[in-house]
């Protein structure tokens, strides 16, 4: 659906993803797209939006899992016949860490058994989840979606299907703490060359098969996130509206 009207650019900010997800969340339910539309190339969008592709691939990786455009294949991004409304993720220090301790619960158990029965292809799925995480990093752009897969990598390996279930139910609440922790600008060069540190470690103790290890690894990563959340900015509780968790399909 053509418009006349160009998207406005966003503010510069550690939110610019989240914005530019907003932005085409707003403009699709305005009309400017109708539902089952082919939304305009990547480098048309991402110049009338003068962002960067990297930030309009996050953008459009939040609106995939809220359910508002759908990517097929060669075709490009689609308006979803049948956009589903986004939950608001309450963005508070509270419900984070709440979401913190929940992935705790889970996480540290799995890592152990991971640890203990990893085979060879599993462990290389985790690394190579790592490594893609980690150029996410590099590049600034530190996407939600790799930092998922690379959780997902360790609960799969652990050879436990009802807690990988269990992570993939919860992934909404997993997507959301990610989001909202990566947008404290005073703290992110710290936060990621520490995450990527402890990532590290992590994928070391699994790799040596010492389950003591790799649950004390995995523990002091939540423990160290849970500080990094409690020394944040608190303008990132107040600013804006509240942040859109990721309800996937």
């Amino acid at each position: 659906m053509q418009h006349a009207d160009a998207l406005p650019a966003p503010l510069r900010a550690e939110r610019l993803a989240a914005q530019v997800a907003r932005l085409l969340r707003v403009a699709i339910g305005e009309g400017r797209w109708s539902p089952g539309a082919r939304l305009p190339a990547e480098r048309v969008l991402a110049a009338e939006l003068d962002v960067s592709r990297a930030v309009l691939r996050e953008a459009m990786a939040v609106l995939r899992h809220e359910g508002v455009v759908v990517s097929r294949q060669g075709a490009g991004v689609f308006v979803s016949a049948t956009p589903t409304a986004a939950t608001p993720f309450a963005a508070t220090e509270q419900t984070v860490l709440d979401h913190l301790e929940l992935r705790r619960a889970l996480e540290v158990e799995a890592t152990a058994l991971a640890a203990s029965r990893c085979p060879p292809e599993g462990l290389a799925r985790i690394r190579a989840a790592r490594d893609a995480l980690n150029r996410k990093i590099d590049e600034g752009v530190e996407s939600v979606e790799e930092g998922f897969a690379f959780h997902r990598s360790i609960v799969a390996a652990s050879g436990n299907r009802e807690l990988l279930r269990m992570l993939d139910a919860i992934k909404p609440v997993l997507f959301g703490t990610m989001r909202v922790m990566r947008e404290n600008a005073e703290h992110r060069q710290a936060f990621t060359s520490a995450v990527k540190r402890e990532h590290d470690a992590i994928v070391d103790a699994i790799a040596a098969g010492d389950p003591e290890g790799a649950r004390r690894a995995v523990l002091s990563h939540f423990i160290a996130s849970e500080t990094r959340v409690r020394a944040s900015d608190p303008g990132i509780w107040a600013s804006g509206p509240p942040i859109e968790s990721m309800i996937s399909r």
